[in-house]
């Protein structure tokens, strides 16, 4: 039986993107809560305009971005479920989301990779980064 995941590894990487010819970390995220659950998620897309995001301070700017987009989501303090987004530091800047699907795996795009994968919470190059997970407040109280 396919795991609802599969549906969304390999989707090209694409700044600002928003469905399955292309996404970029959050758009992939905001990809799989409304294909899965129906969540219309808040999305800063509109803020990106033409910056560039590259470097300390544009790292710095899309994060400051990312927290806006975090305002319908709660700080988790147990162990993560699946759809729960992981937040990562980049460059010192917590601007990397991806989504737990279960198994210690997180869902995410990263610009460099081409297309979107799986990749292990634990995996030496992101747990040194990790910031967060957190729920979507319309999934707090569904199970697992």
């Amino acid at each position: 039986m396919p795991h609802w995941s599969d549906r969304y590894v390999g989707i090209p990487f694409r700044e600002g993107g928003r469905d399955f010819s292309g996404c970029d970390c959050a758009g992939l995220v905001l990809l799989a809560l409304r294909e899965e659950h129906g969540i219309i998620a808040a999305d800063t897309d509109a803020a990106y305009g033409a910056d560039d995001f590259h470097g300390a301070l544009g790292q710095g700017r899309l994060a400051e971005l990312v927290e806006r987009g975090l305002r319908e989501w709660r700080v988790v303090s147990g162990p993560p479920r699946p759809f729960d987004l992981v937040r990562y530091a980049v460059g010192g800047n917590p601007c990397h989301v991806g989504l737990c699907v279960g198994g210690g795996m997180f869902l995410h795009a990263l610009e460099g990779a081409a297309r979107s994968h799986l990749i292990a919470l634990a995996s030496p190059q992101w747990k040194r980064r990790f910031v967060e997970f957190r729920r979507h407040e319309q999934l707090t109280e569904a199970p697992a």
